[in-house]
């Protein structure tokens, strides 16, 4: 995409002009097709030398490119890494480039580039047409002629000034000498000198026959008001773009049918408008350009480029004068505002905006003069006049400091001010930053500069004759302070006393947040902190370090371990002095986390004046996460930025004010009202939210409700007068209701009679009263009272009153049981009655089988007994209830509504089934997981014997002491979980055999054998070997002959062998 449109890269006819001629394309490039980059010679050298380096040479690329789109142009560069169009102006040289075309016909011709050059004389283009029998190479020496014998013609000479972009267009008629095929030669041309970028940039080529179908648009303007860019023309097709210099961005081309677009810029800096004329056959005039400054209001914190003579801009202007010439003392400025403003090029101008990027100063030359305005800023103001006598100027901006942040103003300043040697009578500038009530707040907000002939000159200052002024400078001034206060920022250019004498300055006013970087809020954590950027110096200190005796860095970025809660104060001190001190703020690193919490409490509701007034009290404030301890603290340095209020869709307002008060409409209903507290710039915030339910104020009435017995009157004051009520009435008048709202004001009377109110028959429990003529009654009875009414009117109460007992019963809550038996849970009746009973199991008693509850009628319970199946009781190990504690609650169900139920808890311990433990003859052991239901988790037991313990008996086998018939043993089975469960007892039973040592019916030789020793089973068949903890570890059936032959276990022990119902011992050592 490009500004200059075609119909194609090849040669082509156009339609017949209103002048009867026609045109033809000669040459058209835009650069985007490598083919015809290919076609184009850059940088040729002399053939004697071919090693010849140049500082500046031709590239193609997009420095050179125009459009709103595509990739290339040509360009004069000295250091392609930049991406830049720069180039060096360090000697003579001339570089060139250059592409063949065909012999031109002896008819008007029109060329015509866009092209941008800021040069100078000494860095400029030019543009010529030469034979092709003329080599035109590039050298290290003055300009090329290639006129005279070499019969080229220059198209176009000396070429700079404009670093933004423009159509070069220029109708020509070629000589004989340009009948001949030819090269158009691009030649940049520098020498010794400053730089001045951008360099020579091309683009969008043409070079046609004729002289264009209709003239270029004239007279070109642009309506801030209207957002409309407008011209002068007759065509009846425009083409229209513009370019943003500070962005570098074209907008897309569009075609209007009149001489006006409209044109909105989004960002504020400086413009090139362009228009166009479409030619009836579809060619195009060349463009033409205007400059547009662009500023947006309230885009800036500070707009500072609003200034005038009335109380709506943001800075208001004023004029003063001397009242004597005896000191600056007398110096006064009317109360009334005073712009005057002639224009940024008229010395009168007192109050007045420059906009112009490359203007120098009138009144100074050294170094190249004062820019008028800064570098990285689009337009300054001048503030004085530079006329021999005059009056004085003065702007005052109005700021609100934002609430809950370090609050920066920048000044950037350049004064330009008359020395008369009057020392402290001189023109000075003046910048003073003062509170509400006009007064100077404290700390450094005030700077003075004056002309004298001394101390100025040598402050970074230039002196040109009696004129002393300084370059671009910049100051910053801290007003985190003041946080949500309205201050005044004034500024003042004083000529000197004597008014014999100017002075006068330019300035710029920005504001940013001054904290720094790495501290934020939420769950962040940080490792490092980043002073706020700037022309500052910096020094660290530990915060306990009150008298900043320990510097602990000066650089602006400062590292910290990624776990300290160690808090630092970084000072933030001004390069440049004000007043002579260099001003400093300081700030405080926390690496904390920060939270805003919302607290806010409904205060009031009133409803005043037929209005629903609802006040809140805010007490908001920031918590610091210590983020080693996790302990929260108060912030004591941090605040709420904001807290914005919803008051339910009908209003919203943006303080941290601690009252605030709403009014919501006099017709009610619900409202939900918000209070978002945040900080950080909104990165965090808490919420508070408050449901009111407010009355409908109108449509409330007021009622009088009067009563009085059979026989007397009332006396009704009515405001048509007094009327004496004796019988039941009702009169509405229209008044005022109790909130101030004009409403209905309703009477009612009513007549008592004596009555007796019918009896009141009531239940209750034997754990409460009943309220009754004053007493509180817990015995069943019949009760009567007589009241009297307000009036005095009898009215007879009865009530009929029964009392139940409240039901109690007792029952043991802890229960031991065997997975083998039931489960019997007996209860007293201690009070009371129950019709039904039922009991709620836990989920890991329904994890075992347990029904998640059991109903019982009360007809179904014997004997106050609860009888409890234990599921799978009657199935083998592996399906019994595994052994630990399980929860019931007994519901007891009052047989009496007005009562409640008894619940009890039962804590039900289920032991181990005693068919964990076998007996082999005198000996007792306990089974592994495979054969005692699962359980793999055992490592400590405790055996007792007829319920006491065993002392030393703390294996899984015992050899039993006791070997009567009233002998009874279990286990004490302690877990990895630290559970203590015993076994169902065990009775000692006389064996079929009497020892593993006696048995004679399996014949086992030898009996002491060593480790995969062979063993002989006589008669033996199948034979099983268990260890002795009576884990099943080998199964043999190897038979020879009458014997079976066994392998003996690897690992030394005892070990018993079992064949059907005999069995034998065997030791391996």
């Amino acid at each position: 995409m490009k500004l200059v449109q075609k119909i194609g890269l090849s040669i082509f006819t156009l339609l017949a002009w209103a002048t009867g001629t026609q045109a033809q394309m000669v040459y058209s490039c835009d650069f985007e097709n490598a083919t015809d980059r290919a076609a184009w010679i850059l940088n040729s050298k002399p053939v004697n030398r071919p090693n010849l380096t140049l500082e500046n040479n031709w590239y193609f690329g997009a420095p050179g490119q125009f459009g709103t789109a595509g990739q290339y142009g040509l360009y004069i560069c000295s250091d392609t890494t930049t991406g830049k169009p720069i180039y060096q102006g360090t000697g003579n040289m001339f570089v060139t480039a250059y592409v063949d075309l065909p012999a031109l016909t002896a008819t008007p011709h029109t060329i015509r580039f866009d092209y941008r050059l800021a040069g100078s004389v000494t860095a400029k283009l030019d543009v010529w047409w030469v034979p092709q029998t003329v080599n035109p190479v590039s050298n290290n020496s003055p300009a090329p002629n290639y006129g005279g014998s070499k019969n080229g013609v220059k198209l176009a000479s000396s070429l700079y000034g404009s670093a933004t972009w423009k159509c070069f267009n220029y109708v020509f008629t070629p000589g004989t000498t340009m009948t001949v095929p030819g090269r158009l030669v691009f030649v940049w041309i520098s020498s010794a000198g400053a730089a001045n970028p951008p360099s020579a940039c091309i683009d969008n080529i043409e070079l046609f026959q004729g002289e264009g179908c209709t003239p270029a648009p004239t007279n070109l303007a642009y309506n801030d008001r209207m957002k409309l860019f407008s011209w002068s023309g007759s065509a009846a097709q425009y083409e229209v773009c513009s370019y943003n210099q500070t962005k570098d961005q074209l907008t897309p081309i569009t075609t209007v049918n009149t001489t006006n677009a409209a044109m909105q810029f989004t960002d504020e800096g400086h413009y090139d408008l362009y228009v166009r004329s479409v030619c009836p056959d579809g060619s195009h005039s060349q463009w033409v350009q205007m400059s547009h400054f662009a500023w947006i209001p309230g885009l800036r914190c500070i707009d500072f480029f609003d200034f005038g003579a009335s109380l709506m801009n943001t800075g208001i202007c004023y004029v003063g004068t001397h009242t004597n010439s005896t000191s600056h003392t007398s110096l006064t400025f009317s109360n009334t505002p005073q712009v005057v403003d002639l224009g940024s090029g008229s010395p009168q101008s007192m109050h007045t905006l420059h906009t112009d990027l490359g203007e120098i100063d009138p009144n100074t030359t050294v170094n190249g003069g004062l820019k008028t305005v800064p570098d990285g800023e689009i337009a300054s103001i001048r503030l004085g006049a530079y006329t021999n006598s005059g009056e004085d100027a003065r702007i005052e901006y109005k700021y609100r400091v934002p609430p809950g942040q370090v609050s920066l103003v920048d000044l950037q300043y350049a004064c330009v001010l008359n020395s008369g040697g009057h020392g402290e009578e001189n023109p000075f500038f003046q910048l003073d930053i003062l509170d509400a009530k006009g007064r100077q707040i404290p700390g450094c907000t005030h700077a003075y500069f004056v002309a004298d002939q001394s101390g100025t000159a040598g402050s970074g200052w230039h002196q040109e004759g009696d004129i002393f002024w300084c370059d671009w400078k910049k100051v910053t001034f801290s007003l985190n302070k003041y946080g949500g206060q309205m201050l005044t920022i004034r500024l003042t250019a004083s000529r000197c006393i004597f008014d014999t004498h100017f002075g006068y300055a330019y300035f710029t006013l920005n504001c940013r947040d001054g904290g720094m970087q790495g501290i934020s809020c939420g769950d962040f954590s940080t490792d490092q902190f980043k002073a706020p950027s700037g022309d500052f110096n910096y020094r660290w200190y530990y915060q306990t370090d009150t008298l900043r005796t320990n510097v602990l860095s000066e650089d602006s970025v400062f590292n910290i371990s990624i776990n300290s809660d160690t808090v630092y104060v970084l000072e933030v001190i001004n390069k440049e002095k004000v007043d002579g001190q260099y001003c400093s703020y300081e700030l405080v690193a926390d690496p904390n986390p920060r939270f805003p919490i919302a607290q806010v409490t409904r205060e009031s509701i009133t409803h005043e004046g037929c209005v629903n007034k609802v006040q809140y009290k805010n007490t908001s404030y920031v918590a610091v996460i210590n983020r080693v301890t996790h302990e929260p603290t108060v912030s004591d340095k941090d605040t709420i930025e904001n807290v914005i209020w919803d008051f339910g869709g009908l209003g919203e307002l943006q303080t941290v004010d601690s009252i605030v008060s709403f009014e919501f409409p006099a017709e009610g209903g619900q409202f939900i009202v918000t209070a978002r507290a945040s900080m950080s710039g909104g990165v965090c915030d808490s919420v508070y939210s408050d449901t009111l339910n407010l009355p409908n104020l109108l449509q409330a009435t007021k009622e009088n409700n009067i009563e009085i017995c059979n026989g007397e009157s009332y006396t009704y004051h009515k405001p048509t007068g007094d009327i004496v009520i004796t019988e039941n009435f009702t009169d509405t008048i229209f008044g005022t209701n109790k909130y101030g709202c004009e409403a209905l004001e309703i009477t009612n009377v009513r007549v008592l009679e004596s009555f007796i109110d019918p009896t009141d028959t009531v239940r209750i429990c034997d754990t409460e009263s009943y309220p009754f003529a004053g007493r509180m009654l817990n015995k069943t009875g019949f009760y009567k009272d007589t009241l009297l009414t307000a009036r005095g009117c009898d009215s007879i109460l009865s009530l009929d009153l029964t009392v139940n007992p409240q039901l109690q019963a007792t029952m043991q809550t802890e229960y031991t049981v065997c997975p083998e038996d039931g489960l019997s849970l007996p209860f007293t009746l201690e009070n009371g009655d129950y019709d039904s009973v039922t009991i709620y199991s836990d989920m890991a008693a329904q994890a075992q089988g347990f029904l998640p509850q059991y109903g019982f009628r009360k007809a179904d319970v014997k004997f106050n007994e609860l009888k409890l199946a234990i599921p799978n009781a009657g199935g083998n190990v592996n399906d019994f209830v595994l052994a630990g504690d399980y929860t019931f609650e007994i519901h007891l169900h009052t047989l009496y509504k007005e009562c409640v139920d008894q619940i009890i808890p039962v804590t039900i311990r289920v032991n181990y089934s005693s068919s964990v433990v076998i007996q082999y003859g005198s000996y007792l052991f306990l089974y592994d997981a495979e054969n005692n239901g699962g359980y793999d988790n055992w490592v400590s037991y405790q055996w007792y014997h007829n319920n006491e313990l065993m002392v030393g008996y703390t294996e899984p086998q015992i050899l039993m002491p006791d070997t009567t018939a009233e002998a009874e043993y279990f286990c004490m089975i302690t877990d990895a979980d630290g559970n203590s469960i015993a076994t169902c007892p065990v009775h000692y039973q006389s064996p079929v055999y009497v020892g593993f040592e006696d048995v004679k019916t399996l014949h086992v030789y030898p009996t002491h054998v060593e480790a995969g020793q062979q063993v002989n089973v006589v008669e033996g068949g199948k034979v099983e070997v268990f260890d002795a903890v009576g884990r099943l570890i080998q199964v043999e059936d190897m038979t020879i002959g009458n014997q079976t032959i066994i392998t003996a276990p690897q690992v030394s022990g005892v070990y018993f062998l079992r064949s059907g119902s005999r069995t034998a011992r065997i030791i391996v050592k």
